[in-house]
């Protein structure tokens, strides 16, 4: 992509920004050999209204080889043409989330029409989703306009605010670059050893950069997953040996459930005997029994103890669930930012 820069006198930069024309972009497209597509642009926030609802999203003024040269498709209708853009046609393609920022059908809003500043636009297609690339602008929020509508009958001036090229082959990237400097510096006339007034940026730098930042960004959140799993792992120990340590202590009173009897409360006798309710159980468990059996020297209901290794057994598994969930919605929002 191709945007203004600023412009030079002795040496001495300006704070007004030289602006791009459909000249440059005519030129690039003619001699330009490694070009495949070039496509000038004059984008900015406009108020859109439809029916009783208005919104303010992004209208760009661009020609039609701005739909393949970005990959984008056609959900609904058409888009305008060549002739629609040379006779400054007030016809418009819309963003797949437009029709819903309207409260709009997408598919009935074509041959409807949408006012762009106060002027009757005629909806001739709606885009399919392509999804936000940025935190900063959403493609699918846009409206498309002819270039020349834009420039005449919007904003007012011949100008563009950037040129997008498509090169057509990647090999030929670095022989593109310097034939679009090459022309822009000859259309503007600047003197050889001047600084350029123009900026060229390279999208596959950014999109490499982006793919390295979201890969670095995985496995930061794969690392935080597995210091969650590792955290309901010491948890899970931690309780194992306080509930042991407590069922050594409790043990001692064994002797008060039996003054008890079968009706003490459960929260009463919920201790941890971890391998204890194991080797206990074996014994025996009869409906309606509450026969008591000897555990190291101690008196301990038999009820008690299949209470104790179902709530013992209920907590790990709570636990673990709790680490592989966290481990799940870590990896499913790496695999969201990825996309």
């Amino acid at each position: 992509s191709v945007y203004a820069g600023q412009s030079f006198s002795h040496g001495i930069a300006s704070s007004q920004r030289v602006s791009l024309t459909t000249d440059d972009a005519k030129a690039l497209e003619q001699d330009a050999t490694t070009l495949s597509a070039v496509i000038p642009e004059l984008s900015g926030n406009q108020q859109i209204e439809y029916g009783s609802s208005n919104i303010n999203t992004n209208v760009n003024g661009t020609v039609p080889a701005y739909v393949p040269a970005n990959n984008y498709k056609i959900e609904y209708g058409r888009m305008y043409t060549e002739g629609e853009e040379q006779a400054r046609s007030r016809v418009a393609v819309l963003g797949s989330a437009v029709p819903d920022m309207l409260g709009a059908n997408a598919a009935a809003m074509i041959g409807t029409e949408v006012n762009i500043r106060g002027i009757p636009f005629e909806v001739v297609g709606v885009l399919a989703e392509k999804g936000s690339t940025s935190s900063f602008s959403n493609p699918d929020e846009q409206v498309l306009i002819p270039l020349e509508t834009a420039q005449y009958r919007i904003s007012g001036t011949d100008r563009v605010r950037s040129i997008t090229v498509q090169v057509g082959h990647p090999d030929s990237m670095t022989i593109a670059m310097m034939q679009i400097e090459q022309i822009l510096r000859r259309e503007h006339a600047i003197r050889p050893g001047a600084d350029n007034d123009f900026n060229i940026r390279d999208r596959s730098e950014f999109l490499s950069t982006f793919e390295e930042t979201t890969k670095t960004f995985t496995f930061l959140l794969g690392g935080i997953a597995a210091v969650s799993l590792l955290v309901g792992g010491i948890g899970i120990m931690r309780n194992r040996h306080h509930e042991h340590h407590a069922g050594v202590g409790d043990r001692k009173d064994a002797g008060n459930w039996r003054e008890k009897g079968p009706g003490c409360h459960p929260q009463e006798c919920s201790v941890a005997v971890p391998g204890g309710s194991a080797r206990a159980l074996p014994h025996g468990w009869h409906s309606g029994d509450h026969r008591w059996h000897r555990w190291s020297g101690s008196a301990v209901p038999t009820r008690q103890l299949e209470h104790i290794r179902f709530d013992q057994r209920r907590t790990d598994s709570c636990a673990v669930q709790c680490g592989c969930r966290s481990i799940l919605w870590t990896l499913a929002g790496a695999q969201s930012v990825a996309t």
